[in-house]
């Protein structure tokens, strides 16, 4: 099978296992935002690291259990047996990798999103933290450093209460 399509299909084990501890366990305590973005950081770089990792398994050099025994011992062929599969695999790895590019291309025009929007926003000055006011309908949101608010939409208790919690 194809190195680049392995680590792919590894890697994307990996992530999903992170996500779905996410979606199960860390999405619920919200006042450990910090935390959780160094546990995806961490997670990305373990990933990234046991993707690259080779897992082997002697069939015949395992124990003599007997549930063991009942697992029928696979024979891989080698060479290619079949001329289409390696179209098959290169095919796979082209639709990978051009996925990965179309989502890199959507991450870019968001942050080019961001950075306009942190451009035409209106800093607060007598707020200690880097609070902009932007006049577009848009939810409270933090990103990196920054606090985005929209005050038409908000009463002044709910602006104290997202600037305490942020």
């Amino acid at each position: 099978m194809n190195v680049t399509l392995l680590f792919g299909i590894k890697f994307s084990i990996c992530i999903a296992i992170l996500e779905i501890f996410y979606k199960l366990i860390l999405i619920k305590l919200t006042f450990i935002y910090n935390s959780i973005r160094w546990y995806f950081i961490f997670g990305l770089l373990l990933s990234l690291v046991f993707s690259t990792i080779s897992f082997y398994a002697p069939i015949g050099k395992i124990s003599t259990n007997r549930i063991i025994e009942k697992v029928p011992n696979v024979h891989i062929l080698k060479g290619n047996t079949n001329p289409m599969g390696y179209w098959r695999y290169s095919l796979l790895t082209i639709g990978w990798i051009g996925g990965m590019f179309i989502f890199l291309l959507r991450l870019a025009f968001q942050f080019i999103a961001f950075f306009k929007m942190k451009v035409n926003s209106i800093r607060v000055q007598n707020c200690s933290l880097p609070v902009f006011t932007s006049e577009k309908l848009i939810s409270p949101f933090s990103f990196v450093d920054s606090i985005f608010i929209n005050p038409k939409k908000l009463e002044k208790h709910d602006y104290e209460s997202i600037i305490a919690h942020e």
